[in-house]
């Protein structure tokens, strides 16, 4: 095992690739996505024809939600949307890429890890939808954003709760299109994506709205209530974590040298969790199979 100031350094490693990465990927985000020269307009048709009548009628009602909102400048808004999704990805894929880059030659990285490395293969991972609203959750938009808008001539605003809804509009069109070419598995990839964005909204909504309302009825109680959700979900997010590590463990533990090995392949590369953490993780893990619950 390695010793305690060993593995401080490992944690403190990873800690300033993160840093690093987390710095450069959107410049180099904004680089992307330019050199893709999407079209500043993107022009949908009034309702798909091959998902049937209910997700017709959906995509129907939102549509004509947003075209009361943008009026003519609803094919702009939806290029501004294309614009966003590239950027949450790219992002990503930076991240991933230089956040592994370092180790090329110290390691193996994983295939699972460097499919992450493509704006798409990050989306097959994270989610076209998750990574886009992960972007929209910031509470100032990125100068890299505000650039892509500009290079659409568009300069009004927009609101993150639209852009979630054209979102789904884009993605229920894109499994339409798969659909009507046969391309079935991936069309509902995309309808999946498309109902995962408008859930997301949906769920914004509610969530904006209660904390108005509770914050009328009880301030400390709206406090309280928001304090025990960033709790909740960040509970959720490393009980997320963990069953990732647990599961790379049922793979490839069997053929690790020795856990610390196993732990130095996976912190900060399959999952952005430190050195320390992930060898715990991984002796849990050990220990609950020897117990025979996992």
């Amino acid at each position: 095992m390695l010793a305690p100031d060993e593995m401080e350094e490992q944690d403190q490693e990873f800690y300033r690739r993160h840093e690093a990465a987390i710095e450069a990927a959107p410049g180099l985000a904004l680089k992307s996505v330019r050199e893709m020269a999407l079209p500043k307009e993107i022009h949908l048709t009034t309702a798909p024809v091959h998902l049937g009548a209910k997700v017709a009628d959906v995509v129907k009602r939102t549509a004509s939600e947003l075209q009361a909102k943008y009026a003519d400048a609803l094919p702009i808004f939806f290029g501004i949307v294309s614009r966003d999704i590239w950027f949450a990805c790219w992002k990503g894929a930076h991240y991933m890429r230089l956040l592994h880059q370092p180790l090329i030659g110290r390691m193996e990285i994983p295939d699972e890890s460097r499919r992450m490395w493509t704006p798409e293969g990050y989306a097959e991972v994270d989610g076209w939808a998750a990574a886009l609203y992960d972007e929209l959750l910031r509470k100032d938009i990125r100068p890299e954003r505000i650039q892509l808008r500009k290079d659409t001539g568009f300069d009004g605003p927009i609101d993150a709760e639209d852009e979630m809804l054209g979102m789904s509009l884009y993605f229920f069109f894109k499994a339409d299109e798969s659909i009507k070419h046969g391309a079935l598995s991936e069309g509902f990839d995309w309808l999946h994506e498309a109902y995962e964005a408008h859930g997301m909204n949906f769920g914004s909504s509610m969530w904006a709205g209660a904390l108005e309302e509770a914050k009328e009825i009880n301030l400390e109680a709206a406090r309280s209530a928001l304090g025990k959700s960033g709790a909740l979900v960040r509970h959720a997010e490393n009980r997320a974590l963990k069953q990732h590590v647990f599961e790379w463990c049922e793979r490839n533990m069997a053929s690790a040298r020795s856990m610390d090995a196993a732990a130095s392949l996976v912190a900060g590369i399959v999952v952005p969790v430190a050195w320390r953490t992930v060898r715990d993780w991984m002796a849990e893990w050990k220990k609950l199979r020897s117990a025979g619950t996992t």
